[in-house]
């Protein structure tokens, strides 16, 4: 059983301009917050949800998605199934409607656990990864790590390159998810127009925030009873 290290928040959250807050949430629900999530979900999402054979995968998903709109609608005091989502040329979403200072978010998720990223000013993005023995990982290194950073990595003792590539990994990631970007191609990671936060929500798990602009960062979990609270 993963165990989330972040604060449960006492408050309402009240998101300020210059600040992202970003919420770690398990996806293996009791039965009752689970359905009550899957009830959030718009037509789309409920369909591409049924297109997932694996039990788990659609459970998780479901959770996934109706954490994101209830985590969104605490911001926006509105009704989680009320919101209504644009996508990007490359896929990202966006709240349809945002208004003059719309909020700005990323989902990412791994296994049994997401991060909901959340600001107001510029664009960003998370990544999160299970740490793991990856079969291949040189190949996969080779092909898009940069040469100073795979000579490094190269370097490692065998048992730290699992986290040291997935820790690499999710700052590629997360660049490029605020980027928008559709190519995938390693960004430099000492780009001056972003902020990169490496992030650690559990045990056994890395991740990453990229911010287009410099911010502050509060770290949250997101708390699901069987009431979906």
């Amino acid at each position: 059983m993963t165990a989330l290290r972040w604060p449960v928040p006492a408050a309402h959250p009240r998101l300020r301009r210059g600040e992202v807050h970003v919420w770690a949430t398990k996806l293996d629900l009791p039965a009752l917050a689970a359905e009550r999530l899957a009830g959030t979900l718009s037509p789309d999402e409920a369909a591409r949800a049924g297109r997932l054979r694996a039990a788990r995968d659609r459970d998780r998903y479901i959770a996934a998605r109706g954490s994101l709109r209830t985590v969104l609608a605490r911001y926006l005091d509105a009704d989680p199934a009320a919101l209504r989502f644009d996508y990007g040329a490359n896929g990202k979403p966006r709240l349809a409607g945002g208004g003059d200072a719309p909020l700005r978010f990323n989902l990412s998720h791994a296994d049994e656990l997401a991060l909901i990223a959340v600001g107001r000013d510029a664009e960003l993005g998370v990544d999160v990864e299970r740490v793991r023995p990856l079969p291949g990982a040189d190949a996969v290194a080779a092909r898009v790590f940069p040469p100073t950073e795979l000579s490094r990595w190269r370097a490692l003792p065998e048992a730290e390159r699992p986290l040291a590539f997935f820790t690499f990994w999710t700052r590629i990631e997360a660049r490029l998810k605020a980027r928008g970007s559709g190519i995938w191609k390693a960004p430099s990671l000492d780009d001056a127009a972003e902020s990169l936060h490496e992030l650690h929500p559990a045990d056994d798990f890395v991740a990453a925030l990229a911010v287009l602009g410099e911010t502050r960062v509060e770290l949250r979990t997101l708390a699901l009873g069987p009431r979906g609270a």
